[in-house]
């Protein structure tokens, strides 16, 4: 389960890095732009951090991007498995 959430992370820092890139803004820029340090941004991209629901519409506003495009369809069905299995367990 943790190698699918580290899987998970990594396509959304992916995700990040390549609409940064497209927009030609640095690091730098786009932690202005979503009230992030530039440390914060780097880890996001690298897959070394989890997310927040409020740090993936930062993105999705300052990238001009759907969330959507950030959270495609399968992480969407990968993240509802991964809450049942937490239901289960605190049951």
């Amino acid at each position: 389960m943790e190698q699918q959430l580290d899987e998970v992370q990594q396509a959304f820092g992916n995700k990040v890095c390549k609409a940064r890139l497209a927009k030609r803004l640095s690091k730098k820029q786009l932690a202005k732009q979503t009230h992030m340090s530039l440390s914060h941004i780097t880890a996001i991209e690298t897959g070394r951090c989890n997310v927040t629901l409020d740090t993936i519409r930062r993105f999705s506003n300052a990238l001009n991007k759907p969330i959507k495009y950030f959270v495609p369809l399968h992480l969407l069905f990968y993240c509802l498995e991964f809450a049942d299995c937490l239901a289960d367990v605190a049951v």
